[in-house]
């Protein structure tokens, strides 16, 4: 149309030919005949690039009259048509991506092309990796080969909208394609081609066909993207019938008014829920405070009929499903878009590749159509009264006082030694617990505790113990009455706490990961690692010796400092990636980490394996050549190849076999572990020790990823029950039995999972809910701040120092009580994480304080909203800095004092030991 007329107007008149028809008539044809060769051959010539009858795949008038109406929705190029939304999904990736090629796919993506993803890209030679929702860290992911970026906008049931035009930037600097599925909007309240995307998709069977009796797909493209989208089109052979496209067209002309109509009714709906005790959350982009909300404001210009509604933690899966069997009014069923209410479960876990950023609740989705949203209200309410009475009384009184039992030193120190699972916690913040813990505890800082605590300890009747520093610190009171409101319910406190232990004379101990680093001095002497000096290394590789250098850490920390010439290869992946790195026996392996544990560890799971090279650790790591003066690298991208050679896969899975068979460690079946899983009275552990870029790819449901290296360096980062039965899996047989050797060596009952990553389990993840707490953009926050809000900056206090709002406070969550706050006024949360501020303001609202938001962004976008920046690098003082241990970091930034208080601690564990914590690991006799 030439005129600039509104979409409702356009979408009466697009896809109409002016023969004076109201409706465009079906056109059913499949074979076109011509008058003459000639005519025959023109129209075949050129009907690549015009749309010419020629034959009733390449289209109809009633297809061609859809597709126009569509390209004057969506503001595009040119349009194809399909069967399915998902046939128009598959086709645009495979038009687009060959061979070789890597696509970034948004974790919220639709379910069936997942599976897409995982059976056929993966067959083709196509590597993909999801990304998050809300596209945060995507940059991180692109490589050389990404050539596609594919978003929904918003993502399937949860509905995160990405930033397409920061999308779509990034795409054109990397040379790749922006593909958008856009049903949710259904090209009516969102236009992705006008944000800067290549391709938008629509699945035509929702909103736009609107009475749930067609199935169709569509396509549209800019000018740049139409060639290889047509030819693949027709390729493929997809097509659709002209009746099909009919009904499509008719439903069209009214989508306008139904859209309208679905979105106040779910508003009316959300309402509703909002109010209930029941309802944790509402999702909806349309809602002020979700996550995306800004981004919906200033990119679409109406909502939907769907909503998914997360429950508050009381009320569990199978209430919700009863929940789902007595509503009358809405229809159990897939799809949306029509006119009748639908509703559905949702596993959120089952559906998502990338573990969640926040906690997740029970869910379902509503798809609220056209009745008349009073009945809909009222058909909730019956239902949602059907809960039962020990939920609702739950969550109407979730506080009732929860005060631990207190135990003595003495009873602790002999629970630690019994044999039955125990969690032992360590409620401080980081800086506290590095400066001195007990030797077992887990650390779970009161800040972050109801955020990790069920990936660290799931059963909710399993033994804790926990402590703080006693005395006037409270801090475990508070933890203790936390994990009770998340159904804790075997929690104890360590009476006069880590003060009281000491006087008890029992040893605390500084540092990080000290059982890990305890074993790995243990492991040197047990084995007798070779082992190398700097000087040494260093003078071989000026004479050129034939060796490689292998650095055992995770990727981030070796491309902050590395031995020069050295090879990113975590040791989780040495017994899958050595051979090809070393694959002559005479070349020498180094392996080194930044001080001493991972060295050892690394070159003595080399030489476990039987490998017939010489291996070395290189002593004191990083640190230990930064001392003797030598240059570090910064910045290397060296690691391993992703690829491994078929023909290789059998002897190294052979090795691994032995090496864990000698070690006593037992291979399970998944149908042995789902019981495990199931068994009440015993906890589980799910390890994927595979890299992040597979787990990325998709895991076990209820799978922490553990990279196998990490886990043996930290374990007390991902299990915090000693006792516990640890399942760890990869997805070649590898890597999982060299990890479950180490485990078994360091005390834990780990086990191999004999299907890995393929296996099948039913797992579904629990999370703590977070309460709601309302976002703030960097605008709004300009504008709170105008206004007089009081800034509580709750980030890490190294980055407070770096660089804050002027006039913000730091604090952290065990400390806000001392804060000098009026009550009267609004405060704003500054965090990284939207979940931590949740939590820390469920305390200030205890404080008095009611009027709260949080705001999760970042320096550079407050100065991009004129908000004065300030960096104090003496503020907060050093002991009010909590969260930072101060000598761990210091070793790596310059300090020599640090580096040789931090390796003369090391190597100083083994001593301070005592014979039961010493007989907690089972070293092979020698």
């Amino acid at each position: 149309m030439d005129k600039p007329y509104r979409s409702a107007t356009r979408l009466l008149r697009a896809g109409r030919p002016h023969r004076g028809w109201v409706n465009t008539p079906v056109t059913r044809a499949s074979t076109y005949v011509f008058e003459s060769v000639q005519a025959w051959r023109d129209t075949r010539s050129r009907r690549d690039q015009e749309r010419l009858p020629s034959y009733g795949a390449r289209g109809t008038d009633s297809t061609h009259a859809l597709e126009d109406a569509l390209v004057e929705l969506e503001e595009g190029y040119r349009a194809k048509l399909y069967p399915t939304g998902q046939a128009a999904i598959a086709t645009v990736l495979l038009a687009y991506l060959r061979a070789g090629d890597h696509v970034l796919i948004t974790d919220a993506v639709y379910e069936p092309v997942r599976r897409f993803c995982a059976e056929h890209l993966a067959r083709l030679g196509i590597a993909y990796t999801y990304y998050q929702p809300d596209g945060t860290g995507i940059e991180a992911l692109i490589r050389p080969q990404t050539r596609m970026i594919y978003a929904e906008s918003p993502g399937s049931l949860t509905y995160e909208m990405p930033d397409l035009p920061a999308l779509a930037a990034l795409a054109r600097v990397h040379d790749c394609w922006l593909a958008v599925d856009n049903t949710w909007a259904s090209g009516l309240l969102h236009q992705p081609l006008t944000l800067g995307a290549d391709i938008s998709i629509l699945a035509a069977t929702k909103y736009l066909g609107g009475h749930a009796d067609v199935m169709m797909g569509a396509v549209i493209s800019n000018a740049r993207a139409w060639n290889a989208l047509e030819r693949a089109t027709v390729d493929l052979g997809q097509t659709v019938g002209a009746d099909d496209a009919y009904l499509v067209l008719r439903g069209m002309r009214t989508l306008p008014l139904r859209m309208a109509q679905h979105a106040r009714s779910a508003l009316r709906v959300a309402d509703f829920l909002l109010s209930r005790p029941e309802v944790a959350r509402v999702l909806c982009p349309a809602l002020p405070g979700d996550p995306s909300h800004a981004l919906w404001q200033r990119d679409c210009t109406g909502a939907n009929g769907l909503l998914t509604v997360e429950f508050a933690g009381a009320v569990g899966v199978d209430s919700v499903e009863r929940l789902i069997n007595s509503l009358q009014l809405f229809g159990i069923g897939a799809s949306w878009g029509g006119f009748e209410s639908l509703v559905i479960p949702v596993n959120l876990a089952a559906a998502r590749s990338l573990p969640d950023p926040e906690p997740r609740g029970a869910m379902l989705r509503l798809h609220v159509g056209l009745e008349d949203p009073d009945d809909l209200i009222a058909d909730l309410k019956q239902a949602l009264s059907r809960l039962s009475p020990s939920s609702l009384n739950t969550m109407m009184h979730p506080t009732q006082d929860p005060s631990a039992i207190d135990i003595d030193p003495h009873t602790l120190k002999q629970w630690l030694h019994d044999g039955a699972e125990i969690a032992l916690l360590d409620v401080r913040e980081h800086g506290q617990y590095g400066e001195g813990h007990l030797f077992y505890a887990a650390p779970v800082p009161y800040s972050r505790l109801e955020v990790d605590i069920v990936r660290l300890a799931p059963r909710r009747d399993v033994r804790i113990a926990l402590y703080d520093n006693g005395g006037a610190d409270d801090t475990a009171a508070r933890a203790a009455q936390a994990l009770t409101a998340l159904g804790y319910c075997n929690v104890h406190r360590l009476s006069g706490g880590i003060a009281q232990w000491q006087r008890d004379g029992y040893a605390v101990f500084a540092g990080v990961n000290v059982p890990s680093k305890t074993f790995g001095e243990l492991a040197e002497e047990v084995f007798h690692t070779p082992r190398i000096g700097a000087r040494d290394l260093a003078e071989r590789q000026r004479r050129g010796d034939d060796l490689i250098v292998l650095d055992g850490r995770p990727y981030a920390e070796y491309q902050k400092m590395s031995i020069p010439g050295g090879i990113c290869c975590p040791n989780g992946e040495l017994a899958l990636r050595a051979h090809a790195l070393a694959s002559n026996p005479q070349t020498t392996i180094v392996v080194n980490c930044a001080g001493r544990t991972r060295s050892i560890i690394g070159a003595q799971t080399l030489i476990n394996l039987g490998v017939p090279n010489p291996v070395y650790a290189l002593e004191n790591g990083t640190q230990g050549w930064y001392l003797e003066d030598l240059q570090l690298e910064h910045g290397a991208r060296r690691r391993y190849d992703d690829g491994v050679a078929p023909q290789d896969l059998p002897a190294l899975a052979q090795r691994s076999a032995r090496l864990a068979e000698s070690h006593g460690v037992p291979t399970v079946s998944a149908q042995a572990v789902q019981a495990w899983l199931r068994d009440k009275n015993r906890s589980t552990f799910l390890c994927d020790v595979r890299s992040a870029e597979e787990h990325a790819q998709g895991s076990l449901p209820g799978a922490q990823h553990t990279p196998g290296g990490q886990l043996i360096q930290a374990t007390d980062q991902y299990l915090a029950v000693r006792g516990a039965r640890i399942v760890v899996f990869d997805a070649e047989g590898v890597r999982a039995p060299v990890v479950a050797s180490w485990l078994r060596q360091m005390g834990w009952d780990a086990s191999v999972l004999r299907e890995g990553v393929q296996a099948h389990l039913d797992n579904p993840v629990e999370k703590a809910l977070a309460p709601q707490l309302p976002l703030l953009d960097d605008a709004q926050l300009a504008a709170a701040r105008a206004q007089g809000a009081q800034l509580i900056d709750l980030r890490p206090s190294m980055r407070y120092r770096a660089s804050h709002i002027a006039g913000a406070r730091w604090s952290i969550r065990p400390r806000l009580a001392s804060l000098p706050l009026d009550a009267t006024r609004p405060v704003v949360l500054l965090a990284e994480d939207a979940a931590l501020a949740a939590w820390a303001a469920q305390d200030l609202r205890a404080l008095g304080v009611n009027d709260i938001h949080a705001n999760t962004g970042d320096p550079s976008g407050w100065a991009a909203q004129g908000i004065a920046l300030a960096s104090t690098p003496a503020e907060p003082a050093d002991a009010d800095c909590i969260d930072y241990l101060f000598f761990v970091h210091d070793r790596h930034d310059g300090n020599k004092a640090a580096a040789r208080q931090y390796l003369a601690w090391e190597t100083n564990l083994v001593k301070q030991i005592d014979e039961r914590e010493l007989a907690g690991y089972r070293f092979p006799a020698r």
